[in-house]
């Protein structure tokens, strides 16, 4: 199956036959039943062999009619020469690319006899934090507005930026208390803590997962220990609150007409 036109196909359309996970450690194999979706997702028919031998076909005769790629990919300071001399690149910054001058990072376009193409740089691996540092990660695709195209674009990036300022401190906290705070929605499975039998019908309406709100806190050992030096001590913390009960309290007892 190696060379089967399935995977042939797969390869040509860019699907990679494994690649290492998130771990690093693990190697995940692509499956043909997944090759088939994903080239079915992309307008092709590969369910046969006929069928993907036939796509291929497809694709070869529209290379061979294509001037030039709709999009090509090159790692930075990799070798790169022009198709033809007539070609000419127009630089994202502006300007014309020379043959001998680097090509900077970022995306250019490519122009020859009419035709264009996306000629893409990027840096060789992802650029290393410059310091420690925390913040939201969203998908920037998965961002929606009501003015936006159905994914995200950079004013929907700003309004994530503007939405997500830091919030005030705890009104009872020190004014140099500092600690990272975070809420997660964790699944935890119930089945052995259950006095129910496995055929029970609430079984399948209310399953055996319930998910529990956990409060993780992220602090190091000398911020910790500032936390409780001062006006940032816990007693002052309680002693803050003990205070804002007490006044509650009168205040309340003015409004029943107490002394």
């Amino acid at each position: 199956m190696a060379d089967s036109a399935l995977r042939t196909l797969a390869l040509r359309l860019g699907i990679l036959a494994e690649y290492v996970d998130q771990t690093g450690r693990e190697t995940r194999s692509t499956t043909d039943e997944t090759r088939v979706a994903i080239i079915a997702a992309m307008g092709f028919d590969a369910t046969t062999e006929e069928r993907a031998t036939a796509a291929l076909a497809t694709l070869d005769a529209r290379d061979h009619a294509r001037t030039l790629a709709p999009v090509r990919v090159i790692v930075h300071d990799s070798a790169f020469t022009l198709p033809s001399r007539a070609a000419e690149v127009t630089l994202e910054r502006g300007g014309t690319w020379h043959e001998g001058a680097e090509l900077p990072i970022g995306y250019h376009t490519l122009t020859l006899a009419g035709a264009t193409q996306s000629l893409i740089v990027v840096p060789p691996h992802c650029a290393p934090p410059v310091r420690r540092a925390m913040g939201v990660i969203a998908n920037l695709y998965a961002v929606r507005s009501e003015r936006g195209w159905g994914v995200g674009d950079i004013t929907d990036l700003a309004a994530v930026a503007a939405d997500k300022k830091p919030s005030p401190l705890n009104e009872f906290s020190g004014p140099g208390y500092r600690v990272i705070n975070f809420v997660g929605d964790l699944p935890v499975r119930i089945d052995k803590y259950l006095c129910r039998l496995p055929d029970d019908p609430i079984f399948a309406e209310y399953g055996t997962i319930v998910f529990v709100l956990t409060e993780f806190q992220i602090i190091d050992v000398r911020t910790a220990e500032e936390n409780e030096r001062g006006e940032n001590s816990h007693d002052k913390y309680k002693d803050r609150q003990a205070a804002r009960v007490k006044a509650r309290l009168m205040h309340g007892m003015k409004d029943d007409g107490m002394d």
